[in-house]
């Protein structure tokens, strides 16, 4: 008869090592079912904290499960709601900071795997950065080789990974809120010897949000969910019942290729909406130049950094709203 999760958790608590094989009877314990309650959810975070040696398999399957059980757990599958943010943050954090870097990894797993995830919980996660990178606390800023004040490849990397997480705010499209921490953080550590990588990040990212067009937008969680009841609710959806529903005259359609030939005409109807919308997307537009103006060279001066920032603007931008015209002389 197999070991219920909540048991093993049980038998574990306490100990000072976990073995290979713990974690083994944990991995089982969880997939077993494909199901952790809320009360083992918990406990394998008490195992996290509490145990002091376990073997690197461990920190694998930690993420593995909790991130199974906020991502895929309930419906609608893939989505990260507040009271599940809420919850991972109140266990991955003290004062507001990420103390190890297991919980850590979880924190950035959970972002790339949702399909969509609240706000609150993708700006937690830039906050741990911009902690770690002004402060040297955390576990981003513990054991770093640099002073506290200056970004790192590290730090660069983590921020590249949040940042264009696949379920991160609006997908691979930069949000105005990661576009203004990477802005704080350039003013923060402006005349630094930072790493060279950062000025690619940053340039680009902030471009990112002023001229990417999001051509898909994922449904909110109500939305997901309704889809995913209505699926439920289908009856027959056999190929005989299908058929049925087949109309005599769609039949003839694709028998004389008039189907495939609509279809083309309304790809290319869509193509060209879409390239119309891509450019429409590329422009800078008076809220997102007024925006710009109110970050870029707020000292009266312009570093390295924003002045490659509207050297690749003007480059790459079809238009350049004429209220961005004195920051380019100035850059």
């Amino acid at each position: 008869m197999a070991t219920h999760l909540s048991q093993i958790i049980s038998r574990l608590s306490g100990a000072e090592q976990l073995t290979d094989d713990d974690v083994l009877a944990l991995r089982r314990g969880v997939y077993e079912d494909g199901k952790i309650s809320i009360a083992e959810a918990d406990g394998l975070f008490e195992l996290a904290d509490t145990v002091r040696v376990k073997p690197d398999e461990f920190g694998e399957f930690f993420m593995e499960a909790m991130t199974d059980f906020l991502v895929r757990q309930t419906l609608p599958y893939g989505y990260v709601d507040d009271a599940n943010a809420t919850w991972l943050i109140t266990r991955i954090s003290t004062d507001g900071v990420v103390e190890t870097m297991t919980e850590l990894r979880l924190l950035v797993n959970v972002l790339k795997t949702a399909k969509d995830s609240t706000d609150r919980l993708v700006s937690f996660a830039l906050a741990q950065i911009k902690h770690g990178v002004l402060h040297g606390s955390g576990v981003i800023g513990r054991g770093r080789s640099l002073e506290a004040g200056k970004i790192t490849e590290v730090d660069v990397e983590l921020l590249r990974n949040i940042i264009y997480a696949c379920g991160g705010d609006r997908h691979i499209a930069v949000s105005r809120t990661e576009a203004e921490v990477l802005f704080d953080l350039n003013d923060a550590t402006r005349g630094v010897d930072n790493a060279p990588q950062w000025q690619d990040l940053f340039v680009k990212a902030i471009a990112n949000y002023l001229m990417f067009l999001s051509t898909y937008e994922t449904p909110d969680r109500d939305e997901a969910l309704r889809r995913e009841r209505w699926l439920t609710s289908r009856g027959d959806l056999s190929l005989g019942n299908m058929l049925r529903k087949v109309k005599f005259k769609d039949v003839m359609a694709q028998l004389t290729g008039r189907a495939a030939e609509e279809e083309a005409e309304e790809l290319d109807r869509a193509t060209s909406v879409q390239n119309t919308a891509v450019r429409r997307a590329e422009n800078i537009d008076p809220e997102e130049a007024a925006w710009l103006s109110s970050r870029i060279g707020r000292d009266g001066d312009f570093d390295a950094n924003e002045r490659a920032l509207m050297a690749f603007l003007e480059a790459e931008s079809p238009f350049l709203h004429i209220s961005l015209k004195p920051l380019l002389d100035a850059a």
